[in-house]
């Protein structure tokens, strides 16, 4: 089964580096492209549609902001299994404070130079705390497409996404602080993980990945 892997806002897929599926899975990875001035959430899911080959059975599993695209792409195509991790399934999963980021419209005022700064806010708004974790987050962070982070935080704040969500299983940390857990009920939780664990439970997330892949496979 080919599995699609879609990374976060702002990282490519060497976020997924730690993260090795066996035989029979196999590790595809969606590319970001740019988006038009025009798109929303759903339109652009459907532009990342055209890296998907639906002649065979396949499942997908979104990072963050990619998991929010890949639910959408769940809503757009048959998909055997849909993985979110560190992410929300709808805008019902969202902390109270982004609303008060859309009401008061930081994202909207706030420069380019703030997001490409790495600082001990962001490290602790993220769960990153030893220096090899800052290294490896700096190293895809400061690649980062910018106007592509500024757009994509628009159409998240702007996300209204009702749908059916059998087919989607959440793995999350209860140190989240972007996403705080109280708002998820995730079928897998990792105790004390904060949003880059991905990259610090990198076992603990593979072994559930393997797991609800396994599952799907056997139904």
């Amino acid at each position: 089964m080919n599995v699609y892997f879609i990374s976060g806002l702002g990282v490519d897929e060497r976020i997924f580096n730690s993260i090795h599926l066996p035989e029979p899975f196999r590790m595809k990875f969606i590319q970001w492209i740019d988006p038009s001035p025009e798109d929303n959430i759903t339109s652009y899911s459907k532009k990342l549609i055209l890296q998907i080959d639906q002649s065979i059975p396949f499942s997908l599993v979104g990072l963050s902001f990619g998991g929010m695209i890949a639910a959408e792409i769940s809503n757009l195509i048959p998909v055997k299994k849909t993985i979110l991790i560190s992410s929300a399934l709808s805008s019902k999963q969202f902390p109270w404070y982004f609303r008060a980021i859309k009401f008061f419209r930081f994202h909207k005022i706030a420069p380019l130079k703030t997001i490409r700064k790495a600082d001990r806010i962001l490290y602790w708004v993220m769960g990153i705390k030893t220096p090899a974790q800052k290294i490896f987050f700096n190293s895809i962070h400061n690649k980062a497409n910018y106007k592509f982070v500024k757009w994509a935080t628009r159409e998240i704040l702007n996300w209204k996404r009702t749908s059916n969500t059998i087919k989607i299983a959440q793995i999350h940390g209860t140190g989240d602080k972007i996403f705080p857990i109280k708002n998820i009920q995730p079928a897998y939780q990792i105790e004390g993980a904060g949003h880059f664990m991905i990259f610090n439970n990198a076992e603990m997330v593979t072994n559930y990945l393997i797991e609800e892949l396994s599952r799907t496979c056997e139904s």
